[in-house]
């Protein structure tokens, strides 16, 4: 121990000067005890992936069906295919996707397990819609990372889905995507459907007074185009709104989360 000292004392680490001695018993039991005290923490407070279960007493996650449709614009034929790199997410608005995976399926430490989150992707000249669905009750061996989150994406674009809570469907229309969302994923149960949208009535009063779920409908960067509001309308969409300035719709969803636990 007195030759390591002894090699250390006067030595630089970059511009930093270095003094070494030795420690005594008692100090060494010190650190032991510190380092102990830091390692329980950690333990308890570190989330499995993708479990919701912790060391730590935590009030019940809110268990009423949500399901959040976005809406996707311009998708471009890489991003359909899963052919996107990781590390520039802009393209195609992937970071959206990965944002609001995040947003609507992770609480602290836990998971909403009975969430679901769509994204209806549509391509910016070629018909058709990929819906795409990640589900809180199936998920696995996700994190609220957006890297994390863009390669079960690209995996399950691929078709290389291993039931790890990732579907991919494709349809005719943004009409027929929707109505799938909306009712059939729900084993032909209708839930009450809401859009976001500026124009209506703040989301708290424009909830149903009682209902076992909802189905929330929201835009990307662009909005709705005019097709979207066609379709929201045939199937009675009550138009809801989160105050008077424009949000991301990842921060969309996490306000809807608050209105709708403080409602359980």
């Amino acid at each position: 121990a007195q030759r390591a000292v002894d090699c250390l004392q006067g030595q630089y680490v970059g511009d930093r000067y270095l003094e070494a001695s030795l420690s005594s018993g008692r100090e060494l039991r010190r650190a032991r005890e510190q380092d102990d005290a830091i390692r329980r923490g950690v333990a308890e407070l570190a989330a499995p992936p993708f479990t919701g279960q912790t060391g730590a007493v935590r009030p019940p996650v809110p268990s009423d069906r949500r399901d959040f449709v976005v809406f996707c614009h311009a998708t471009p034929p890489s991003v359909l295919a899963g052919e996107f790199a990781v590390d520039d997410l802009g393209v195609g608005r992937v970071d959206l996707i990965a944002r609001c995976v995040s947003a609507a399926l992770f609480c602290s430490h836990a998971v909403r397990k009975s969430v679901r989150v769509w994204f209806l992707l549509q391509p910016e000249a070629a018909p058709g819609v990929t819906a795409v669905c990640c589900d809180g009750g199936a998920a696995r061996w996700l994190r609220p990372d957006e890297r994390t989150i863009a390669l079960a994406l690209r995996r399950a674009l691929r078709g290389e889905g291993d039931g790890s809570g990732w579907s991919v469907q494709r349809f005719d229309g943004v009409e027929s995507a929707l109505l799938h969302a909306v009712v059939l994923a729900n084993d032909g149960a209708r839930l009450p459907l809401l859009a976001l949208h500026l124009g209506g009535a703040p989301l708290a009063e424009a909830l149903p007074a009682a209902s076992a779920g909802v189905v929330l409908a929201m835009g990307d960067h662009l909005g709705f185009t005019e097709r979207e509001e066609a379709a929201l309308d045939a199937l009675d969409a009550t138009r809801a709104a989160l105050g008077a300035v424009p949000l991301l719709s990842s921060h969309c969803i996490v306000i809807a989360h608050h209105v709708l636990d403080s409602r359980v």
